[in-house]
């Protein structure tokens, strides 16, 4: 598999602080996509899954609460991320996956590409539909525009209905006393001290490095 990154103690990614898998290359090239840099499809480097979940274990074992399977486009890489979500599923751990492609339009794929289902299974949560520039709202917690759906997927897959999640805005207080907001509240903040934009979610800083160990 193709991997651009792994990154450990993310508050911007999800729920909770997590570990987030940044899978390398992505066909929906969203207008105004701050990830430009993980469309190509051979970008990343090359991975086994066994590589990826023992990096995935360093933040697991050192506090993530969870982890986050991101890009790019996860589900252009079917069977990888039917590996990764498969493994950690078995393991116990809280999983959610982005996705540019609608929950409707996967289980029409699904049965011609049956990784799409496995995922679909094994994850927690899903979180559906491309970035839209002109339905952008930075209220909303770990995700960009107003389109896109959080979806729980346990019920969703076991009653056949879309079981639509609510995410509320959270403030995380980083070790080094940073704080970290959703950008419509950070206006609020600029009496306490200096505001800077921080990493938005799925966005990369280091672009199409994996952080692998020795």
């Amino acid at each position: 598999m193709r991997i651009a990154e792994i990154r450990y103690h993310s508050v911007v990614d999800g729920p909770g602080v997590r570990t987030v898998v940044l899978l390398a290359g992505c066909p929906g090239r969203c207008k105004g996509c701050y990830n430009r840099a993980l469309w190509p499809l051979d970008g990343g480097v090359e991975m086994t899954a066994a590589e990826v979940l023992r990096e995935i274990g360093h933040g697991l074992t050192s506090g993530d609460v969870g982890v986050t399977l991101t890009g790019g486009e996860p589900l252009w890489q079917p069977e990888a991320a039917a590996a990764l979500c498969v493994a950690l599923r078995a393991a116990g751990v809280h999983l959610v996956v982005y996705t540019g492609f609608i929950y409707e339009d996967l289980l029409e794929i699904e049965p011609a590409i049956p990784a799409i289902g496995v995922v679909l299974d094994a994850a927690d949560v899903l979180v559906d539909g491309p970035y839209i520039q002109e339905l952008d709202d930075g209220s909303l917690p770990y995700r960009g525009s107003t389109n896109q759906r959080i979806i729980e997927l346990p019920a969703t897959r076991s009653t056949r209905q879309v079981v639509a999640m609510q995410w509320l805005p959270v403030l995380s207080i980083m070790p080094d006393g940073k704080v970290v907001v959703p950008v419509a509240l950070a206006k609020q903040l600029r009496g306490l001290g200096p505001v800077r934009p921080a990493r938005a979610c799925g966005q990369v800083q280091v672009h199409t490095v994996a952080r692998i160990s020795e």
